[in-house]
């Protein structure tokens, strides 16, 4: 989060001046669509894969412009926002990224700062490679000053993924609908001849969720439970 502030990245403008929101990068607007708020981090190199995941805020009078995420400098998301109605995204791919979007308003409503409806979001990001630099950035193709519409984000998290490990905590959003995407695993097996099978086998899950025999994704079976 950005409590404290946003030291690294290369806009660190922060907000806190809504009773709804804790302090959040942003507001940020008239950016033309380049990545002009963004930041590096280090990783160890030796992951599998990396888990991103944040909270967007839809802020006043978007009207059909573009929010974009980047990671290593390619966009990844690329949505359509419009206030005043309930927008809705599932799950996507780009390159070695893949992406799920889960709504955490389940309506419209105005809880920051002008006259017009917001939302949120919650975002999750698998970046597939082992590279030890993560560069995450943010963009939108608004075209009005923050007053009128803008964009924040807030509660970042990376997790590091490797070889036989937890894939780091999946957060599920409350009533998220079914065949929605929620996480993945990953598995190796020093035979190269075996074929990996993924299963759930037990626990207070198994009926809420179902996993991908040969992929390991892991998608909402039962979202009234």
């Amino acid at each position: 989060n950005f409590e404290s502030g946003a030291t690294g990245w290369s806009d660190n403008t922060t907000e806190t001046s809504t009773p709804y929101l804790t302090r959040f990068l942003g507001r940020h607007s008239l950016e033309g669509g380049a990545q002009n708020t963004y930041k590096n981090y280090a990783l160890s190199g030796t992951q599998d894969y990396t888990v991103v995941s944040f909270d967007v805020y839809e802020i006043d009078s978007w009207d059909g412009e573009f929010f974009r995420v980047y990671i290593n400098d390619a966009v990844t998301f690329n949505g359509s926002f419009s206030q005043g109605v309930f927008n809705t995204f599932s799950a996507g791919s780009s390159g070695v990224v893949s992406w799920t979007v889960q709504n955490t308003t389940p309506f419209n409503t105005n809880f920051a700062y002008g006259s017009w409806t917001d939302q949120s979001y919650h975002f999750t990001m698998i970046v597939d490679n082992s590279s030890p630099l993560l560069k995450i950035g943010f963009s939108s193709t608004l075209d009005q000053l923050t007053s009128d519409e803008s964009w924040g984000v807030d509660n970042i998290k990376i997790y590091e993924v490797g070889s036989g490990t937890a894939p780091g905590p999946m957060e599920v959003v409350e009533n998220t609908s079914n065949g929605s995407v929620v996480g993945r695993v990953t598995a190796t097996d020093a035979n190269p001849f075996d074929t990996i099978s993924y299963s759930i086998i037990g626990g207070t899950g198994a009926a809420v969720f179902n996993i991908n025999s040969s992929t390991g994704v892991i998608t909402v079976a039962n979202s009234a439970a």
